[in-house]
């Protein structure tokens, strides 16, 4: 048993015991505790308007806890039991439509359960996608991307959007990811939001999907992500952002762009959402610093109702051309 454990990376058949499932299965239950505990300190933490050095260590032992359980289950997963020819004939049976791959693609789109066959084997794909189709959506481990991902060893571009997160989710190092599209969901207590999943230090084009989340929440996600990363992100795209009016004050899109000022465009696409506060952010004055020094293209594409219900769109791209002097 301490031999798999120790192993970063385990690719043959495993034999387990009696002793050792209940080993396994003990380890898992006293880590859910831990990380249930390390929760309740975050949630507490969460109400305090800055970031603590507190809330950085618990996050950080809370994702080392979550990446110890999937180890755990990984090796107590019935199918690390199941013979290498039945495993190889289930995916053949399941994960491959005929005539649909070859090995020699560099970037493929295909729905669940197609892209785990792929990423098991090609370590050169530079481009992913995975999408879920709400009416479609699979019972799935999330869990299984934790060694599924890094084994892109050159991925840059990864689009990925899950409709419910009510869950724990592994993190990610991506050290060759130039961009990342993810959705922002509502988070529940229990949840974690895909964004504060990933680090990617080398980013450049970061695009949030919004479907539901606390606006917030999202700009904290959005602060995390830029500390952790401590990338210079040079595009920044917001879609289907959807604020109250009076929810977002210009202090807001300040601490949220605060971390990233490299950015040079900045994309806000079928949104809906009062704008004046963010304008205030971004307009310099002798009392207000220059948020975004480097910021050449702003577009905003907002959507508003009619009167009969229907959604319409009203799009006003701007180029950045008064400057400081």
């Amino acid at each position: 048993m301490a031999h798999f454990l120790s192993q970063p990376r385990i690719d043959g058949p495993i034999y387990l015991g009696p002793g050792d499932i209940s080993f396994l299965r003990a380890q898992i239950s006293e880590a859910e505790s831990q990380v249930e505990s390390l929760e309740k300190g975050l949630k507490r933490l969460y109400e305090e308007p800055k970031i603590s050095e507190l809330e950085l260590e618990l996050e950080r032992r809370k994702k080392e806890k979550l990446v110890e359980i999937a180890s755990f289950q990984n090796i107590l997963s019935p199918i690390r039991r199941a013979p290498q020819e039945l495993l190889s004939e289930i995916f053949e049976l399941s994960c491959v439509l005929e005539g649909s791959w070859k090995s020699e693609l560099d970037t493929v789109t295909v729905h669940p359960p197609f892209v785990v066959m792929m990423l098991i084997d090609v370590p050169e794909l530079r481009h992913v996608d995975i999408a879920f189709d709400n009416s479609t959506i699979p019972e799935f481990d999330p869990a299984v991307y934790v060694d599924l991902l890094p084994r892109c060893k050159v991925l840059v571009h990864l689009d990925i959007c899950w409709p419910d997160l009510s869950g724990r989710f592994p993190t990610f190092l991506l050290p060759t990811l130039k961009s990342l599209r993810v959705s922002c969901h509502q988070v529940d207590s229990h949840g974690t939001s895909l964004l504060s999943c990933f680090t990617s230090p080398l980013l450049e084009e970061l695009t949030l999907y919004h479907y539901g989340q606390n606006v917030h929440q999202l700009f904290a996600d959005l602060v995390r992500f830029q500390r952790r990363s401590a990338t210079a992100l040079s595009t920044l795209t917001l879609q289907y952002f959807r604020a109250r009016h009076g929810q977002l004050k210009p202090e807001d899109w300040t601490a949220a762009l605060s971390l990233s000022r490299e950015i040079k465009a900045l994309h806000l696409e079928t949104c809906s959402f009062n704008v004046d506060p963010l304008l205030q952010a971004l307009t310099y004055t002798k009392e207000h610093h220059n948020l975004l020094p480097k910021l050449t293209k702003f577009y905003i594409a907002l959507r508003f109702f009619t009167r009969g219900g229907r959604g319409a769109n009203s799009y006003a791209p701007f180029t950045m051309v008064a400057r400081r002097g």
